[in-house]
């Protein structure tokens, strides 16, 4: 779905679990429905200096922090790391061609971790709390 550099670079992002995340507390974690992802989530200040880093990277034409979000991908509703580097990725909200600097008006499914999620490999009904979070 598009070309290769609005993807993140296996060898860089191979995605990373959360090891708080397991057998013995998944009930009480992601397949808990009043369990909610605000509780790990990285904060801003993290994520926008990951980014910066990231976006240093000569695969990345366009640098410009405000076109990308840094996305999980293993989504924490899924049990990825909240703030693993091999968990965390900039996701362009356009394309080179069409460069957005918000929310843009893209359908949730756009994500690579809104569509991990939507693709039945989620806990029943974390796919649609996630889309609801935004």
């Amino acid at each position: 779905m598009g070309p290769s550099s609005l993807y993140p670079d296996p060898s860089l992002t191979p995605g990373a679990t959360n090891p708080d995340i397991t057998q013995a507390t998944i009930a009480a974690t992601i397949c808990n429905p009043q369990w909610s992802t605000k509780t790990i989530r990285p904060p801003a200040s993290y994520t926008n200096t990951l980014k910066k880093q990231q976006l240093g990277a000569t695969r990345y034409v366009d640098k410009t922090p405000s076109h990308y979000e840094e996305d999980h991908l293993i989504s924490l509703e899924l049990g990825g790391n909240p703030s693993d580097r091999k968990n965390l990725w900039p996701e362009m909200w356009g394309t080179l061609a069409q460069p957005l600097t918000a929310r843009g008006p893209f359908p949730p499914e756009r994500t690579v971790s809104s569509a991990l999620s939507s693709s039945g490999l989620a806990p029943k009904g974390t796919a649609r709390r996630q889309r609801k979070r935004g």
